[in-house]
């Protein structure tokens, strides 16, 4: 008998005779992952009254950009009833063990924080989630184990035209406002570690210099944000200024070698554009370490 390829993941696949609901088994894994229109979510089984992780995703755009949010529950079948009536979303990905031993909730939340990291850094993928999940208190022995699961649920997406391939964003996005500063990063605009300072003049300012991280995020006083404006607003409330309405992306810039301090915002701008001249050659380099 020959044997799959390495890179070839075998499943057991269910599906119903009305083509509403898919369930995809990966045995390797002992994980389950339904697959359905957000209509269906309403008719989940009781096999389903079971913690887990669920995806909510929106259709793709011509350019293959898609929005989708990550979630967990303590019961997926309950939890999904609530988004069948969603005109946002038009179909859930679920992501519960096989067996009857189900993940406990330090293992949800770990995946859950797993799948938004996956699409926050996916090529296409557009997260809507305000919050970031985190997990940190699961025990480093399961740690390979869990690692495991995104594989499966990556190619299940794949399989539905859900690309979460590594990468930049599009630059062709219509609104400005989608693009984060991981997209810099990625699309080699602005280096990890690159300095960021205070666009502009005010008492305390002059101080500060936060950094651009691997990942996409912006680290100052020993702590991190994810978005510009929310360290804009940490560095004005340390200083006891005002920080309503503040624009992160105008608060903060890059020291550059001939145009002195240039706003992150022009970097988006010229990213979206698809400016392929970036500053990136001008922007001071991190010190090395």
């Amino acid at each position: 008998m020959s044997t799959l390829p390495v890179d070839i993941l075998p499943f057991t696949v269910l599906l119903p005779a009305d083509g509403e609901t898919i369930d995809v088994i990966d045995h390797t894994t002992n994980l389950r992952i339904g697959l359905m229109s957000t209509t269906s979510c309403a008719e989940l089984s009781e096999d389903w009254n079971v913690p887990g992780v669920y995806v909510l995703l929106k259709r793709p755009r011509a350019n293959g950009t898609y929005f989708c949010y990550v979630g967990r529950t303590g019961s997926l079948m309950k939890r999904l009833a609530d988004h069948a009536e969603s005109r946002h979303f038009y179909r859930a990905l679920l992501v519960r063990r096989e067996s009857h031993n189900s993940l406990h909730s330090t293992q949800v939340n770990w995946l859950e924080g797993d799948l938004y990291e996956m699409f926050r850094f996916a090529r296409f993928a557009r997260l809507e989630n305000k919050q970031v999940p985190r997990e940190d208190s699961v025990p480093d022995y399961e740690l390979p184990v869990l690692a495991r699961l995104r594989d499966p649920v990556k190619r299940v997406l794949a399989l539905v035209g859900h690309d979460v391939t590594v990468g930049p964003k599009p630059v062709n996005m219509a609104d400005p406002s989608e693009t984060t500063l991981l997209d810099l990063v990625l699309g080699g605009q602005l280096h990890p570690g690159c300095p960021l300072r205070p666009a502009d003049e005010g008492p305390g300012l002059d101080a500060v210099e936060a950094e651009i991280t691997d990942d996409g995020r912006i680290a100052w006083g020993g702590r991190t944000w994810n978005y510009p404006s929310q360290a804009a607003r940490a560095v004005l409330t340390e200083l006891s200024q005002d920080s309503t309405d503040v624009s992160g992306w105008r608060f903060w810039a890059v020291p550059t070698k001939h145009d002195g301090l240039v706003p992150l915002a022009t970097f988006r701008d010229r990213y979206v554009r698809g400016d392929i001249q970036s500053e990136v050659n001008d922007a001071v380099e991190p010190a090395a370490s």
